[in-house]
């Protein structure tokens, strides 16, 4: 069979038309514009639902297959948020009639290409984000992700290697997240969620109309904004949470019988402990 050379070529310069033609997905024009960002530290602000997950996993799809040998991580608050995204990795391979062949591994957490490259998902933990090494790094929901994970440990995985930090999230607080973004050196993207054509204007008028002003820019709009009647800043309630310690879902707090009972108790005298902290802090 004879190969088009060129075609291969641009398959390899050109994130979208990979995404296209190997994965039959088309994006939109902002995915477009981050698709093919090729600067090594980006910053994404998006409002909900603008496809900021699907876009960042081809991003690392492409990344994984024409780089040979590399690594990508995917950070998140929690290790369940990361595998969301590492499912839409997954997701757009074996979707694909021609990319399944290039996996020679596959475990919950972590794809291995026969080009050598992996992706791999991690939760927010120090311990155990400690000791890679990286040549990309996405962070999805950044602005949930504590200073000290991307500033101490995330950026030194990057010293060696030269690599991508990216950096995606919806806005809150004046944290790292909201340094990167105004930081000269990264490229920025701010995409509000009436710029997704999937969202209907009614539904945003809608949710306009339920949410607090402030509450709607953050989500929507893509804005950094602090709620006027707020008692602590943002960035403070950030500064309290442990870094080792991860999110937790609603049901994994609130059980049945004598367990949940304990649970609940338990996490109740951790957020006593975290107003006390607060208050000592003013």
């Amino acid at each position: 069979m004879e190969v088009d050379v060129e075609k291969l070529k641009r398959l390899r310069d050109d994130p979208v038309l990979f995404a296209e033609v190997l994965m039959n997905w088309r994006p939109f024009t902002y995915q477009e514009k981050l698709l093919r960002d090729s600067a090594k530290r980006i910053a994404g602000c998006w409002g909900r639902q603008c496809g900021k997950t699907s876009t960042i996993a081809v991003k690392a799809i492409h990344f994984a297959f024409v780089h040979p040998g590399t690594t990508t991580l995917i950070v998140s608050p929690s290790l369940r948020q990361s595998m969301i995204m590492f499912d839409y990795v997954v997701g757009f391979v074996y979707g694909s009639e021609w990319l399944p062949a290039s996996v020679v591994r596959k475990t919950r957490t972590v794809v291995e290409l026969d080009n050598g490259s992996r992706i791999i998902a991690l939760p927010c933990s120090v311990h155990k984000l400690r000791g890679h090494t990286a040549d990309m790094i996405i962070v999805d929901e950044a602005a949930f992700v504590p200073d000290e994970i991307v500033i101490n440990i995330l950026n030194p995985m990057l010293a060696t290697t030269g690599g991508v930090l990216i950096l995606i999230s919806t806005p809150w607080g004046r944290n790292h997240f909201y340094k990167a973004f105004m930081d000269p050196d990264f490229s920025v993207h701010k995409v509000r969620s009436s710029e997704c054509p999937l969202i209907p204007a009614e539904f945003l008028i809608k949710q306009q109309e339920y949410m607090t002003r402030e509450a709607f820019l953050m989500e929507y709009e893509a804005e950094f904004v602090e709620a006027p009647r707020s008692y602590f800043r943002q960035d403070l309630i950030s500064s309290c949470i442990d870094a080792d310690l991860e999110f937790m879902d609603e049901n994994m707090i609130v059980g049945e019988g004598v367990l949940g009972l304990l649970v609940t108790i338990i996490w109740v005298l951790i957020l006593g402990s975290l107003r006390t902290i607060l208050l000592w802090r003013l």
